[in-house]
């Protein structure tokens, strides 16, 4: 279904049918993220831009970073339903959502039948909320990661955000 720079997603079904995504790590992707790490940590000790010390930001980076490529991580987020039996730190096996249309592509969320307006409303809604009320930033909110399609139950725009391993 998809690629990015640290998995790859699979649609796959259950033994009893249930549809599932499967998110899955790249197998050196470990070992060559200690290698750019220790690039990282580096060049944050020995470049001082403007006199800048940058380390803290490496650290940073570093320990983010890592949350991301641990998948049980992401696998506390329960929408879309995780699969916990069948994840691990490499593998995240959600439900898969259907009838998703990506938030910016405004063709695809009027072909769903809903506003982009009112799509554009409930998405600066629900990220305003998540910064200003709970205090995290969903850490990587592209169009790859954030989708829309028509509430099941009520109707209107419901947004699906996906990617759960990175907040700050």
């Amino acid at each position: 279904l998809a690629a990015a720079s640290l998995a790859q997603v699979h649609r796959a079904t259950l033994k009893d049918g249930t549809p599932v995504a499967v998110k899955v790590q790249y197998p050196t992707l470990r070992a060559e993220m200690g290698c750019d790490f220790a690039v990282l940590e580096n060049f944050g000790k020995s470049l001082k831009p403007g006199g800048y010390d940058l380390e803290w930001l490496v650290a940073d980076f570093k320990r983010a970073l890592t949350e991301e490529l641990d998948f049980e991580h992401e696998a506390r987020v329960h929408v879309p339903a995780v699969h916990p039996a069948l994840s691990s730190k490499r593998v995240l096996t959600m439900d898969f959502v259907s009838g998703m249309a990506k938030v910016n592509d405004a063709a695809a969320v009027r072909a769903a039948g809903l506003n982009p307006s009112e799509v554009g409303r409930l998405l600066a809604d629900v990220f305003a909320e998540m910064v200003l009320c709970h205090g995290f930033v969903h850490g990587d909110p592209h169009q790859g990661n954030v989708y829309v399609r028509r509430h099941p139950a009520l109707g209107g725009p419901e947004l699906v955000v996906l990617d759960h391993g990175l907040y700050h």
